[in-house]
C-alpha cells in the first residue's frame, strides 16, 4: 500500500502542518470464506513545515519531523 496526504498536528491553541507519504506491506489471512485476519507493517514519513494556527505570533526555524512506524491487526467479517 501506499498513500500521499497532508497532514495536520496540533489543537485550537497551536497547529501544524506539513505533508508526507505512506509506504505499507500487509498480508490477509481467510480463515474461512466470511472471516479474514490480518496484519501489516506501514511507515509515515511526515514533515510538518508550517504554522498553520497560534494564539501567539511564532515562526518556524526548522521543519519538524512527524515520522512514524505501526503495526495493524484486524479482524473482518465479509457479508
Amino acid at each position: 500500500m501506499a498513500g500521499l496526504g497532508a497532514y495536520t498536528l496540533g489543537d485550537s491553541s497551536l497547529t501544524f502542518g506539513g505533508s508526507g507519504y505512506n509506504l505499507g506491506v500487509g498480508l490477509d489471512y481467510y480463515s474461512s470464506s466470511k472471516v479474514s485476519l490480518g496484519i501489516a507493517l506501514i511507515q509515515k514519513f511526515i514533515t510538518y513545515d508550517e504554522i498553520v494556527e497560534s494564539d501567539v505570533p511564532l515562526t518556524m526555524n526548522q521543519n519538524l519531523n512527524g515520522d512514524t512506524t505501526s503495526i495493524r491487526f484486524d479482524a473482518t467479517y465479509h457479508f
